[in-house]
């Protein structure tokens, strides 16, 4: 399969480097299955083998994933070590071998199905631009540095023959041995036996918007005068297929029989028989990349971090795609401590028991992600805000397990809190606030005055008479007294970046901040000045909330771009005491466990986590997939799970486990549970 994307040298070497600090703390680890959960980066390039059987993803810290095309299971798994970021792969035509080159001249020869390395070759300029020839012993690409056409032995990758050629990039290695080099005004056609030029067609397209068969005898291509899309078999005319105002991305098979095409502005893929010239179907809802299978029946595309596989003939998913990890969006906890819910970017709530570690329930709730989430007092409903196109707040009743909408305002709902004593609803969408009393069988809603602006998280003291909201402009602090809705303060920050996140302590002594400065400030509310302020040494304090005796702060904090930990801070000796390390994606919320001893928290990595804070140790991690399942792991590799959580089982690296693995020994629920007694 063949396709072109473009790509940013500068983005590709901070993750490189984003990589090295995320997983070197992991490199003495000993080999145990955790959940499959995505790429750790965006993805940056798809291949699909020639027999259709394999899908190669790769991200942007040059991991690559190998699925099966059938059941979207991970087939293996590798970080590769690429002097400057991986830029091109192709799978040999018998689908045994694949090269990887990145921009620096780098090409690495990898054993299919396992992604051993079987040969590298450094110091060939623009070897990213290469194809294998039909039979599969050889690899071609032109070296802009000495301008000729460098032929390599496809097993050792070492240097064949040479020949001149001033311009362009191979298109194709057809199997009589002709090498087309696509020089974007003109197609040259070389004889790679003899070294020399055949003939020169003028082209009238830019190159980026034309892909050949390997063979090169079909090309399918957009021109950019008339803003049609053509295809050309052999000699004959180009026949027009249809018209587009501007092309986004072309795609074709290999073969030259299929095709797949977005025009600019769509999140629309058209599925097209190209020689028959029909439009088969058309998919919504592909934002990135994608390719086709040789046979036309699957469609291989990525959704950022996450690669989903779809079925051509029904429009389905297949069982198994990352398209089915959702990320976590919001989490919150109940009084008690028995359950968590767990708000996702698909739009559902996931319950999860704390005593058992089972995932109970998984309710589509909202049409888009859940924003934000609350369980309020009784633990017996459930507050959500979404983003949906209504900017819905809806009622989760557990007992009935009924959902109801129950307010609607501008846009998404950023921030949802019901007061202690169960009595009033504060709902924020960054415009207005809006207060409802007599929560949750009134209908009484007051509006906080208009532009009043509840931006982000909001904390209601424990007395349910005022609360504690985020200012307009995301740097001050406004205190509001909930019976008169007037403002009582406003805490004008000492924050020098906008401010993450609120809380107050059960005894309404402290409320504190945090801020995108990687402060903490602990606030006195009645001279509106702050008690201290506390560097963390992190460059965000991204979610904090206070222990339930009211000594501790247990916060999400990062460095941009890496180190995703979580502290437990001593409010009075303005001490960090501990640092839990573990998550690889910004931590979305924390909470203490009603003891104060243990404490759960939620992160984008899609993984939520039971820690022990007196050793500061991970007990669970809890992972939820959008298409039913779901899996609970320990650190030593025992998990429960849904039907399917064997295809989720991998090692410290994401990597499956070896062919042949004893997966039952451990499926241990017994082991799972036992994580979370306290």
């Amino acid at each position: 399969m063949i396709a072109h994307t473009s790509d940013t040298i500068v983005v590709k070497l901070l993750s490189r480097l984003i990589l090295l600090l995320i997983f070197l703390p992991l490199l003495g680890l000993s080999a145990v299955p955790v959940a499959y959960v995505g790429h750790p980066a965006r993805v940056e390039h798809l291949a699909v083998s020639p027999d259709g059987r394999y899908g190669l993803s790769v991200d942007s810290y040059d991991t690559l994933k190998l699925r099966d095309m059938r059941t979207a299971a991970i087939v293996a798994s590798a970080a590769i070590a690429m002097p400057g970021g991986i830029r091109a792969v192709q799978f040999s035509p018998d689908s045994r071998r694949l090269i990887v080159a990145d921009w620096k001249g780098t090409m690495k020869l990898l054993a299919v199905p396992t992604l051993d390395e079987l040969a590298t070759r450094g110091g060939l300029s623009d070897s990213h631009s290469f194809r294998f020839s039909s039979d599969g012993r050889s690899v071609a690409f032109r070296d802009s540095s000495s301008h000729r056409l460098r032929i390599l032995d496809a097993f050792t990758l070492q240097d064949v023959r040479s020949f001149p050629a001033p311009t362009g990039r191979v298109a194709f290695f057809a199997p009589d041995g002709t090498i087309g080099l696509d020089a974007g005004s003109e197609l040259v056609v070389y004889d790679s036996l003899r070294g020399i030029e055949l003939k020169a067609r003028r082209q009238s397209t830019p190159w980026r918007d034309r892909v050949y068969s390997t063979d090169g005898g079909r090309v399918v291509f957009f021109d950019l005068g008339s803003k049609g899309l053509f295809f050309r078999e052999g000699n004959n005319e180009p026949r027009r297929l249809h018209s587009y105002g501007k092309l986004k991305e072309l795609s074709m098979t290999s073969n030259g029989r299929y095709g797949l095409v977005r025009a600019e502005g769509s999140d629309a893929i058209d599925f097209w028989d190209l020689q028959l010239g029909q439009r088969l179907r058309s998919f919504k809802g592909v934002k990135y990349s994608f390719l086709l299978s040789e046979d036309g029946s699957r469609i291989l595309f990525d959704r950022g971090t996450e690669v989903a596989l779809l079925d051509t003939a029904t429009g389905d998913m297949i069982a198994g795609s990352d398209r089915y990890v959702s990320a976590i969006t919001a989490m919150a906890l109940s009084t008690d401590g028995s359950f968590l819910v767990a708000g996702m970017s698909t739009g559902h709530i996931d319950k999860w028991n704390m005593t058992s570690g089972i995932r109970e329930r998984n309710l589509k709730a909202h049409s888009d992600r859940v924003e934000a989430l609350t369980v309020a007092p009784g633990n017996s409903m459930v507050v959500s805000g979404g983003d949906d196109d209504d900017a819905t707040v809806r009622l989760w009743d557990l007992r009935t397990d009924a959902v109801r909408i129950i307010g609607r305002q501008k846009s998404y709902i950023r921030t949802v809190a019901v007061s202690p004593d169960g009595k009033w609803l504060v709902s924020g969408d960054g415009h207005d606030g809006l207060l409802r009393r007599e929560f949750p069988s009134g209908n009484r809603r007051l509006r906080f005055f208009r532009g009043g602006g509840v931006t982000g998280p909001v904390a209601i003291h424990p007395d349910s008479w005022f609360l504690v909201a985020l200012e307009i402009n995301q740097r001050d602090v406004r205190v509001w007294n909930l019976r008169t809705r007037e403002k009582k303060k406003t805490l004008k920050t000492h924050h020098t970046q906008l401010v993450n996140a609120v809380a107050i302590s059960p005894d309404g002594r402290h409320t504190i901040t945090g801020g995108a400065d990687g402060r903490i400030i602990s606030w006195n509310l009645s001279s509106g000045e702050p008690y201290f302020i506390f560097k963390t040494g992190y460059d965000d304090v991204d979610r904090l909330t206070i222990s339930p005796d009211s000594r501790y702060v247990l916060a999400g904090v990062s460095n941009i771009g890496d180190d995703f930990d979580i502290i437990l801070f001593d409010i009075e000796k303005r001490i960090i005491l501990r640092t839990l390390k573990g998550h690889s994606g910004e931590v979305r919320s924390v909470a203490f466990m009603p003891d104060g001893a243990f404490a759960v928290s939620a992160s984008r990595d899609r993984s939520i986590r039971f820690w022990d804070l007196n050793t500061g140790r991970q007990r669970l991690s809890m992972h939820s997939y959008a298409n039913g399942e779901w899996i609970a792991i320990t650190p030593e590799g025992y998990y429960n799970g849904s039907a399917n959580a064997e295809m989720l089982l991998g090692d410290d690296r994401n990597r499956p486990l070896p062919a042949g693995a004893d997966y039952r020994r451990f499926f241990r629920p017994d082991l799972v549970e036992r994580s979370l007694r306290r």
